[in-house]
């Protein structure tokens, strides 16, 4: 290990040599520049091994930036070549600590490497090149242009980015330029509300509506055509918090025409996804609200707030947004199939049997023969069960209820191995289901296996007490023959 260690302190010193003397050779003219900037690259870039610590992203900085400034001076090549060697000698920059000496080398090659960049015409190029530029000034700011001249140049080369990088790149020069104004002593509170409006402006192009806020430069200098850009790009958020809701709202506010340019954006993103978080929901539960002020008598934000509520298991509000829904004449869509699970377990059982989607619409229709005579349930009705427990592509929790339900059914009929069979189905899928456990506790004892039956009460019983409960472990234990457990667990009830 020491050895190795050695022989790459030993190589990159035969480097750094070589290096140096390839830039005392250009300086006397015994090479030309542009061969030396090539010789820099073949002797030294390519022949140093993956950079092991700061000394040799050092070293590679160095090699990569005299190879920057040799072509810049070089008849033979042009600024693309000098571009592509300042932005492999960036790569290697942001490695390494913060250096004002560096930044104070880089900023005024960058920025002269800009005017030559810009008869080329190569955007991209000039796009990195720029942002090499505000980098340098963070760290040395005065080597470069002050804030307000940085923002002057931006527009030339944020031009079409949006089409040319991420936007998280656009996000890192966009916070450099909002830093280099901060530092700015601008000539007078206006001249930096007009930086500022132009940032924002910048921000808006970019699709970036945090950003844009973090820019905002008053009510003065906001147009518009900027608020309702700015609503635009806010409904595109990935998140909402308030300041985001009320830059949506603050557009709505601007008229009819607005309203309704803005509603198809809106509408999209206010839907709630499948896959929605927890938090996720919350924020899209709060943006249609914000949003129902305006679009009251259109049906899409209570249909949203109706899924929500449905799948945050909040029936009162499911059921208030439906109600909203169904005083217009606006699609359902698939609103009542959200919220007839709820309604069936508020009980609702004839409504939700009504509005639900197949399977809730039968375990509406199983609850309801089960309190009606479970013995004239319809053999289609059972079978509609099992196949709603056998099919893996309705979800999980409403299988469970299936198979429960048609157990259920079979023992209010009187067919107890038939329930014991398929309790023991459903409660091998959901073990930790009290309800199940009890009720096959009671099938079992129906079917007289009052030890067996006994276990599963107890089960269930670790899941809270319930009247019911306790009454089965007083027939489990009297069926024992333990009379004296039995009154104790009867005096529990």
């Amino acid at each position: 290990m020491i050895r190795k260690t050695l022989s790459a302190v030993r190589l990159r010193e035969k480097l750094a040599k070589r290096l140096d003397a390839l830039e005392r050779a250009a300086d006397v003219g015994a090479i030309s520049r542009g061969g030396a900037g090539d010789l820099v690259a073949e002797d030294v870039v390519e022949r140093m091994p993956a950079p092991q610590d700061a000394a040799d992203r050092e070293l590679l900085w160095r090699a990569e930036f005299l190879r920057a400034r040799l072509y810049r001076a070089s008849a033979r090549k042009s600024a693309l070549d000098a571009a592509t060697a300042l932005l492999r000698a960036a790569e290697h920059e942001a490695t390494l600590p913060p250096a004002p000496a560096r930044s104070a080398l880089v900023a005024p090659f960058a920025r002269d490497l800009l005017e030559r960049l810009r008869p080329l015409g190569s955007k991209r190029r000039a796009f990195r090149v720029f942002a090499v530029l505000a980098d340098a000034v963070a760290v040395a700011p005065e080597a470069g242009p002050r804030g307000a001249e940085l923002i002057d140049l931006a527009p030339a080369y944020l031009e079409g980015a949006v089409r040319r990088f991420s936007s998280a790149e656009i996000g890192r020069l966009l916070d450099k330029l909002q830093a280099a104004l901060r530092r700015d002593a601008a000539p007078d509170a206006h001249a930096r509300d007009r930086l500022q409006a132009r940032l924002f402006r910048f921000a808006l192009d970019a699709g970036d509506a945090r950003r844009a806020l973090d820019a905002w430069p008053g009510a003065a200098f906001v147009t518009p055509d900027d608020a309702e850009r700015l609503a635009r790009v806010a409904a595109c958020a990935a998140r909402f918090d308030d300041d985001v809701l009320a830059a949506i709202e603050n557009g709505l506010r601007l008229g009819d025409a607005v309203r309704r340019r803005l509603e198809r954006p809106l509408r999209d993103r206010a839907r709630p996804a499948p896959d929605a978080t927890e938090a996720q929901l919350r924020e899209l539960e709060a943006l249609n609200r914000a949003v129902a002020r305006r679009y009251a008598a259109e049906s899409w934000p209570w249909r949203h707030l109706a899924a929500i509520a449905a799948r945050r298991d909040r029936p009162a509000d499911a059921i208030a947004a439906f109600a909203r829904l169904s005083d217009g004449a606006g699609d359902f869509e698939d609103a009542p199939a959200e919220i007839a699970p709820l309604l069936l377990r508020a009980g609702f059982r004839r409504v939700a049997a009504e509005l639900g989607h197949e399977p809730t619409a039968a375990l509406a229709r199983a609850e309801l023969a089960l309190d009606a005579d479970a013995r004239a349930a319809p053999d289609a009705l059972l079978d509609d069960l099992e196949r709603l427990f056998l099919d893996d592509r309705v979800p999980r929790v409403l299988r469970n209820r299936a198979g429960h339900l048609r157990a259920r059914l079979a023992l209010a009929a009187g067919r107890a191995d038939e329930a014991v069979d398929r309790l023991q189905r459903a409660l091998s899928c959901d073990p930790s289901d009290g309800d199940l456990a009890g009720d096959l506790a009671e099938a079992l004892l129906a079917r007289g296996q009052a030890g067996r039956a006994l276990a599963f009460v107890d089960v269930a019983l670790e899941r809270g007490e319930t009247p019911r409960l306790l009454e089965l472990k007083a027939g489990a234990l009297e069926a024992s023959g333990d009379v004296d457990g039995a009154a104790h667990a009867l005096k529990r009830a």
